[in-house]
């Protein structure tokens, strides 16, 4: 029981014809998920989605991004999050973690439920290491890709 966050990375296959690259992929994908029977074959279409990132109790980093991409709404629901929005938390985090005197101001920690300590300390620096480091690998995979953060606790 917690502040539980997670990020996903969501890639869209639609191929236009059977000669479409993305027809191979598509196909692959189906048979993967073991969808062949039920796919509409006037149609085919299909949602990737895969876990990038989790953290745990990292309730600075969620106070970012109900912030930031959910309108200040915390309510356990899905937030697309654009690449750049992505690359400014990077920003955010990175300036914390030259200077931890401007973390109060900067990104701050949020009380809740199980959201964990509130402490600026090394493992509030951990996290934001560990959020750079994610984003750094988001920032090589291009823009194919669509991204999506959910929390429960």
């Amino acid at each position: 029981m917690g502040l539980d966050q997670y990020l996903y990375a969501e890639k869209y296959y639609s191929p236009y014809n059977k000669t479409d690259k993305r027809y191979e992929d598509f196909n692959k994908i189906v048979e993967l998920v073991e969808a062949t029977d039920i796919i509409e074959p006037d149609y085919p279409s299909a949602l990737v989605r895969v876990k990038v990132a989790q953290w745990r109790k990292a309730n600075q980093i969620h106070k970012w991004f109900v912030d930031a991409c959910q309108g200040g709404e915390d309510d356990c629901r899905d937030a697309y999050v654009e690449l750049s929005s992505l690359q400014s938390l990077k920003e955010v985090c990175k300036q914390v973690v030259e200077n931890p005197s401007i973390a109060e101001d900067y990104l701050p920690t949020q009380s809740g439920f199980f959201f964990g300590g509130e402490e600026y300390d090394e493992y509030y620096l951990e996290q934001l290491q560990d959020t750079i480091s994610v984003i750094e690998k988001l920032e090589a995979m291009g823009n194919e890709w669509s991204f999506v953060y959910s929390s429960s606790w």
